[in-house]
């Protein structure tokens, strides 16, 4: 009995990482040598935040674009403060640009961000394809439209590229007078999230809606899909599950629909970006094609795991199982099965602590919050195999169910009664032992708990011995 628990802690617990991990297929994918239209850029990797001041080197720009220049022929950056060397990179792994200003509330930021990227373009006319003039600033609800219309026109009157203004699509519903002030459309459509957001089988049904409107509110306007994509982790939002094998079958198929349909799209992003979560949680640093340390997450071609080095999560689980076993025992079985129970739960729980920490103090608040658990679980299985919680002390209930002054009432009135007919109603029977005193009292009163060494507390699962002194032929005093 005791081997076959170990067998099948071990099954399990392959099972369950194995599921988690296996690689699946995604639809047709990128093939070699096909270029994508656009992506997003955001040069940051694992440690990095402009939040924090981080300052991008030019190398690690161009390690960048050497790899995204098999994949793509056009890049989307969403601010120009420290991209001077950004173009001329661009240019040498023939990648062209579509340069953004990042517009806020400040005043002043603005001013400067407006100048730099209006200079950034006349010096690079050949490789700048489009400029745009902020991002979901009436989302943020940072501008209002007639303040973008004024930035919008100054651009327009300094730059010979095409000019425009990115946010979601039911935004420009909202101010069509704002298409008088740019040359195309940009829109972003992002189902996960909508407001009704759109479960992946659902995905691109709702982007032909949302695009299809915006057609009919501005024909014969230029669109841009400027941002579309999926999250490969985070919560989920009703329908909307983030994961890789989600992320890539919306990625391949937006594709195909929109090479098709004949639109003009940006991807978001190249690279997943951690520092995003500060602000929108866990789900916005893991919208890349590449995780932060430039690895292939598999989304544009071949099969996608949801965890790649699930190998490694299975055997931290089955060494945190073989701590708590060797710490509970080998004798119950029962001890067994929930050691590696809380085994793969722990490391659940440390995977997703890597992910969703923002910060060392919410890491080290997880890991406190493992060692808690871990804790509770060992104590669990010692007392649940009757040993000691620690050395050199009697093992003995804690449980406030469990002590004298609880202690059934119909004790006394059994000694008390010659009919032995009083019945427990504050404790209903665990199950019946085999010891000579409680079997007197279960066929005498049914209902009644005894103490006996057999019975564990419902509550705590400890073991202890039967301490009612007895008469000489064997029933309670």
């Amino acid at each position: 009995m005791r081997l076959l628990a170990v067998v099948l802690a071990i099954v399990l617990s392959l099972a369950f990482w194995y599921q988690a991990g296996r690689e699946q297929q995604a639809g047709i994918g990128w093939v070699s040598g096909q270029k994508l239209q656009c992506v997003s850029y955001t040069p940051f990797v694992a440690g990095q935040s402009p939040l924090a001041g981080s300052v991008v080197e030019p190398r690690q720009i161009e390690r960048d674009f050497a790899l995204l220049s098999h994949y793509f022929s056009c890049v989307r950056i969403y601010a120009v403060k420290d991209m001077q060397d950004l173009p001329a990179l661009a240019r040498k792994y023939g990648l062209t640009v579509i340069a953004g200003a990042w517009i806020t509330r400040d005043e002043v930021a603005n001013e400067a961000e407006v100048a730099q990227l209006i200079a950034l373009a006349n010096r690079w006319p050949d490789v700048i394809s489009a400029v745009l003039v902020g991002n979901e600033v009436l989302l943020r609800q940072e501008r209002s439209a007639a303040q973008l219309a004024r930035y919008l026109q100054r651009v327009k009157a300094a730059v010979h590229q095409p000019v425009s203004y990115g946010d979601v699509w039911d935004f420009w519903l909202q101010n069509p007078e704002l298409a008088q002030a740019v040359d195309f459309i940009t829109i972003h459509l992002l189902p996960y999230w909508e407001n009704q957001p759109s479960g992946i089988e659902d995905a691109l049904r709702a982007v032909s809606d949302a695009h299809a409107a915006i057609e009919r509110v501005f024909p014969g306007m230029e669109i841009l899909i400027g941002e579309t994509g999926w999250p490969s982790e985070g919560r989920q939002r009703e329908r909307a599950v983030p994961s890789r094998v989600n992320q890539a079958r919306f990625i391949r198929d937006f594709i195909r629909l929109a090479e098709t349909s004949g639109w003009r799209y940006n991807l978001i992003e190249a690279f997943d970006q951690p520092w995003k979560r500060l602000n929108e949680g866990t789900v916005g640093g893991y919208w890349g094609m590449f995780d932060a340390d430039r690895v292939d997450k598999g989304i544009l071609a071949g099969p996608v795991s949801n965890l790649p080095g699930w190998h490694r999560w299975l055997l931290l689980s089955l060494g945190l199982w073989l701590l708590l076993q060797t710490a509970a025992g080998w004798r119950n079985p029962g001890a067994t099965l929930i050691a590696a129970l809380g085994a793969n739960l722990a490391a659940l729980h440390l995977l997703q602590a890597g992910l969703a920490s923002r910060t060392p103090y919410e890491l080290g608040w997880n890991l406190a919050l493992a060692m808690v658990a871990a804790a509770v679980v060992y104590a669990w299985l010692r007392r649940l195999a009757g040993k000691p919680v620690r050395a050199g002390r009697k093992a003995r209930c804690c449980c406030w169910r469990c002590s004298p002054a609880s202690r059934c009432s119909a004790w006394s009135s059994i000694h008390a009664t010659a009919s032995f007919r009083s019945r427990c109603l504050r404790r209903p029977r665990l199950r019946s032992g085999s010891c000579a005193a409680e079997n007197r009292i279960s066929q005498r009163a049914p209902g009644c708990w005894a103490p006996c060494w057999r019975c564990a507390c419902p509550w705590c699962w400890c073991r202890r011995p039967c301490s009612m002194p007895k008469h000489s032929d064997g029933r309670p005093s």
